[in-house]
């Protein structure tokens, strides 16, 4: 049987905030299923629209004005009016634009509240997210949209426990700092902050957990081979998150689901 994990979509703002700080870096992003351990996880921005890249070449292409007025004095070129065609080509290009805009907002205006809000923000022009890499793709290939794995043997066993005895399973995602920084000991020394860079916070150098609960009712129908599921994911401390104690912890988590 294969799992697949499509990304994580609508990010914190705070965490949004700080894609472009090269200290932000350091984190890698991971998500648990089962035993399923999904890796590789990579921050993917905002794409542009057509319309904004068009912007961002016609801005990357001016010339300063003074510039661009001796060039024309010099050849002495006249702006030619459009021809009776290319204006007739302009209004019809317009209006189906228009027609075209008037039907989609019709179409999201009869959508309800909760697909609004995941087609928003699974958007890929209007905000950032964080993919997950084929485990077998090069480490410069880019963000892949999905990323599957198998579960088979024990691992598929327990989803099938999860199915009938539990009727649900979590899904677990994991912003971590490297393990050298995780685990550091509070009285080691740590290095001196890079020239021009400010040393990163306590609470910036954390790592973050958090858990969805993936609901597994609908595998229950005879016939039922597949599941897509989108999961609202709730922070969570390490112990909640399913995770082995720090080796400083005398604790011990309790496995959920």
């Amino acid at each position: 049987m294969n799992v697949s994990v499509d990304g994580l979509f609508s990010l914190p703002e705070v965490w949004k905030s700080k894609m472009e700080d090269p200290a932000d870096a350091i984190y890698s992003y991971e998500a648990r299923l089962l035993s399923t351990h999904f890796k590789a996880g990579r921050i993917v921005q905002r794409e542009l629209t057509e319309e904004e890249k068009a912007e961002a070449e016609a801005t990357k292409g001016k010339k300063p004005v003074a510039e661009k007025a001796a060039k024309g004095k010099a050849k002495n070129v006249a702006e030619e009016e459009p021809s009776a065609e290319e204006v007739e080509r302009l209004e019809r290009e317009t209006r189906e634009r228009e027609d075209s805009n008037d039907r989609l907002r019709s179409e999201w205006d009869a959508l309800d509240e909760n697909t609004k809000f995941f087609r928003h923000n699974e958007d890929p022009f209007k905000g950032p997210s964080i993919r997950f890499l084929q485990s077998d793709l090069a480490e410069e290939a880019p963000p892949a949209n999905q990323q599957t794995l198998q579960l088979d043997g024990a691992a598929l066993r327990s989803f099938e426990s999860a199915v009938c005895d539990d009727k649900f399973c979590w899904i677990y995602f994991d912003k971590l700092v490297p393990q050298d920084d995780e685990n550091e000991a509070p009285s080691k020394a740590k290095k001196p902050a890079a020239k021009g860079k400010a040393p990163a916070t306590a609470e910036e150098a954390k790592p973050t957990h958090a858990r969805g609960r993936l609901d597994l009712t609908p595998l229950m129908h005879p016939g039922a081979t597949m599941l897509i599921q989108r999961v609202f994911l709730q922070t969570c401390n390490r112990e909640d998150a399913n995770l082995p104690p720090k080796p400083n912890q005398d604790s011990i988590p309790v496995a959920v689901g």
